[in-house]
Order: structure tokens, then C-alpha cells, then sequence
């Protein structure tokens, strides 16, 4: 365009493209606790960057020391430390938890308005009533729970200490643990867990299974987990994860993958596969609102296309994805007459229909040996 001309110019400029973004793996932490910063309303999650952010919030008025803010009686304080020892990023504390109480609705409502939350992770607290958990993180959220398989009622004085949620969006874990910062208290294993997964997720990928990884802080099992235990465990309860002291130099390993859905769900077993779809849905959700009142045609089907192949082809690269080729890893189908029908336009539905070819854990490694014997 030349601007030689006196008067009002204008350059329109056509920029189509749409870039998807990897959403951030973000916990809330449910503990009970009544050792809250002045400023704090019990209902209200607490957003969280860093260690040092946290105990700074109790040098104050901390029924624990003063000094260094931490108080090794509150169960939150104990969880927080071993998120934030164990990789975690920034994150929410929900004070209160969501076991009991007469707020409960409210911290539930305040929790489902942080739409950048991916982890309900049960650091003392449980999930006591069903509609909680499933507005919070049931099989219609792009959120999982994380629990205790065996918390103890003496870890926080807590009459709904357990709770039978089960299913894809769902990990055990088991048992709780112990560290000599915490005095001989217990420690919650969901809170270190959580940690470590924000910093697989960072490292490499949700894709990458959580496990066989030594949690670090000084953590110890209240108890060791031997092959017979986990075997005879295993027998009368759902798919459970333990944290095993190997006593090999390895460390605390977490020793499991799995949700707690059914042996018939296929690969939704397994925590990386749930949690990559979870995350995929979750980025793509956000990415497309732009697409809400565009042009139900075939440039802005074209656009939707293109973005989600790149962010998936992306996945694929970096190993997140089964196939030796792009074609092997994934599809993406929209358009009419492949997902929507003249009606579903003329309502106004954008339908696109997706698939992933998902890289399963290697949980059970099998050797087989054949000792070829000679004959003289």
C-alpha cells in the first residue's frame, strides 16, 4: 500500500493461524487445618508460587515457629513441604479440605472457579459426598483425584476418613509417610506424588507415567511394602500404588501407575493415559473458544484442523504418541459429511472428532531364559 496520499490509510493484516498452548499441571491441596494467616478466608483456596512464599505467610501469628514459619503440627504445612520438595509448582490450598464442615459448598463453588486447576489431590482431607466429586473431578472434568488409600484418622482428626470414589479420574496410594522434619507425624504420600508428577509433566510430558521415581525430602514409608504384600494388598482392593523402599541405594520408588478404573476400561488404567487425554482436552477446550460465533464454514474448519495438527503432531515428537508416523499417532476428522450433518451447522455445532494412539507404561517386564543344555 502506498502513503503518499494525505488521509486515513489502513492495512489490513490476515493472520489465520491459531496456536494451541500446553496448559500448566496445577493441584489444589485439601488439608484441614485451623492455623490460617489472618487474611485468609477459610472458603477461599490459597494460591501458592513457592516454599518460601508459604511459610513466609506464617511468621506471623503461626501457632508453630516463628522464626522459620513452619509447624510441624499442621497437616497442611507437612504436605506443602513435601509438595515443593519433590518438584511442585504454584498451586492452590484449600485450608479446610472438603471432608467436613459447614462451608464445604462454598470451597467446592471457589475451587471450580480456577479453570487452571488439573489435580484434586487429597493431602488429609477426603471427598466425602459424591455431588462434590463429581463436580470436582468426576468422569465429566478434565480433573483427577489423588487419595489415600489407608489414611489414618489420628493424621487429622477426621470422621469421613474414607471414601469408596473410584474409577479413570481416580489414583491410590499407598502407605502414608513419615520424615524427621515432621516429628514422627504423618505425612501425606498424595501431596509428594502430586509434586513429582508437576515435574514429569514439565520435564518431559503428561504422557509419561509417574513412577519409578524416588521421592525425595527425606521421606519414609510408615511401613515396608514387600512383593507378598503388594500381591495379597492387591487382591482385595482396586488397582492401589505403593511407595516402596527398595533398600538398594534407589530411594522411596513410587511403584505404580494406575487409576482405579476396572480391569474391563482398556488403557484408561493407567495414570498417563488418562492424564494425556485429560490435558489434550483441557488445551483444546481453551484454545477454540475463539471459534464460538465464527463461521461454521470451511476456513474456519480448516483453521481448527491445522492447529490441532500441529499441537498434536508436537505430542508425537516428543514420544507422547504410539506410531511410526504422524498418520500412526493420530487423526483428526471435520467437515460435513465426515462429523456434522446440514443440521448440526444449522444449530450451530462444530463437531470434531479426534484420536490418539497412546503410549502404554511398560508395568510388567517379562524375561524369559533358555538354558540350552549340551550333551556329550
Amino acid at each position: 500500500m502506498t502513503t503518499n496520499t494525505p488521509g486515513v490509510q489502513i492495512n489490513e493484516i490476515d493472520n489465520p493461524s491459531i496456536t494451541v498452548r500446553n496448559s500448566p499441571t496445577v493441584p489444589v491441596l485439601c488439608c484441614i487445618t485451623n492455623d490460617l494467616p489472618a487474611d485468609w478466608p477459610i472458603t477461599e483456596p490459597l494460591r501458592v508460587n513457592n516454599w518460601l512464599e508459604f511459610i513466609e505467610l506464617y511468621k506471623n501469628g503461626s501457632r508453630g515457629d516463628t522464626t522459620t514459619g513452619f509447624n510441624t503440627e499442621n497437616v497442611l504445612h507437612c504436605s506443602m513441604k513435601a509438595y515443593f520438595d519433590n518438584g511442585g509448582g504454584y498451586c492452590y490450598a484449600s485450608a479446610m479440605g472438603l471432608s467436613n464442615g459447614d462451608h464445604v459448598d462454598d470451597a467446592a463453588n471457589n475451587i471450580l472457579a480456577l479453570d487452571d486447576v488439573t489435580l484434586i489431590v487429597a493431602a488429609g482431607a477426603k471427598l466425602w459426598r459424591t455431588d462434590i466429586f463429581e463436580r470436582l473431578c468426576g468422569p465429566e472434568t478434565t480433573r483427577m483425584y489423588l487419595k489415600e488409600q489407608d489414611f489414618s484418622p489420628q493424621f487429622c482428626d477426621n470422621p469421613y476418613a474414607d471414601d469408596n470414589f473410584s474409577g479413570s479420574h481416580v489414583a491410590n496410594y499407598h502407605p502414608l509417610l513419615t520424615a524427621d522434619w515432621a516429628d514422627g507425624k504423618l505425612v501425606s504420600p498424595t501431596a509428594a506424588i502430586a509434586g513429582v508428577i508437576c515435574s514429569v509433566d514439565r520435564k518431559v510430558g503428561p504422557w509419561k507415567a509417574p513412577a519409578n521415581i524416588a521421592l525425595k525430602g527425606g521421606l519414609r514409608p510408615r511401613q515396608i511394602i514387600t512383593d507378598d504384600y503388594q500381591s495379597d494388598y492387591m487382591e482385595g482392593h482396586k488397582a492401589v500404588n505403593m511407595l516402596r523402599d527398595f533398600r538398594d541405594g534407589r530411594g522411596l520408588l513410587i511403584w505404580g501407575a494406575r487409576t482405579t478404573a476396572s480391569e474391563d476400561d482398556g488403557e484408561w488404567r493407567y495414570i498417563p493415559v488418562r492424564r494425556l487425554f485429560l490435558s489434550v482436552e483441557k488445551d483444546l477446550k481453551q484454545t477454540l473458544a475463539f471459534s464460538v460465533f465464527q463461521p461454521n464454514n470451511q476456513p474456519t474448519w480448516e483453521r481448527v484442523r491445522a492447529a490441532i495438527d500441529s499441537y498434536l503432531n508436537s505430542i508425537w515428537k516428543k514420544g507422547g504418541l504410539m506410531g511410526t508416523t504422524a498418520k500412526e499417532a493420530y487423526f483428526i476428522q471435520v467437515g460435513l459429511g465426515v462429523t456434522m450433518d446440514q443440521a448440526d451447522i444449522d444449530n450451530g455445532k462444530l463437531i470434531i472428532k479426534i484420536g490418539m494412539a497412546a503410549v502404554r507404561p511398560a508395568e510388567f517386564i517379562i524375561l524369559e531364559f533358555t538354558q540350552n543344555m549340551q550333551i556329550y
